[in-house]
């Protein structure tokens, strides 16, 4: 499945994966010249169930449907090639860091959780659908706290 689908320029597609799997598709006009599978990401983050993702030159934000954290992937180490019709590297050529950061939200429950990053890519919004005020078996006493979308 298919959790983002992105055009880093004119002639680069790149398609993220739920399991971690980045493809990266270089087109010269109509031609595909060059598909890149990068695996780097896989068995490496705490699940293989992506739910969002946001993806720039400097880092990787996840969110996970089982799990109630944002995976941060920062690259430390800048892409070699100025010209960015060139930048196919892989993830593992560019040494990066994984963090988790909890989130608010239900307990106990698969939620697809989404993502949405201002043009200064200095700040990310994480959202949810709200769910109806019936009862949750699966948490039979909940917070106001615990209820909060943003």
């Amino acid at each position: 499945q298919c959790t983002l689908s992105k055009w880093k320029n004119k002639h680069i597609c790149q398609l993220l994966f739920h399991s971690g799997v980045l493809v990266s598709l270089s087109l010269s006009g109509p031609q595909l010249e060059k598909v890149v599978i990068d695996r780097t990401l896989v068995g490496k983050l705490i699940s293989d169930t992506i739910s969002d993702a946001i993806l720039t030159d400097n880092f990787i934000i996840l969110t996970f449907e089982d799990h109630k954290q944002l995976c941060f992937i920062q690259f430390t180490k800048k892409m070699d090639s100025p010209d960015v019709n060139k930048r196919l590297e892989k993830l593992s050529c560019l040494d990066f860091k994984i963090s988790y950061i909890d989130i608010l939200g239900p307990e106990g429950r698969r939620m697809k959780r989404h993502l949405a990053i201002n043009c200064m890519q200095d700040m990310v919004i994480c959202w949810w659908s709200a769910t109806s005020d019936g009862a949750w078996p699966w948490s039979p006493i909940s917070c106001e706290r615990d209820r909060a979308n943003l």
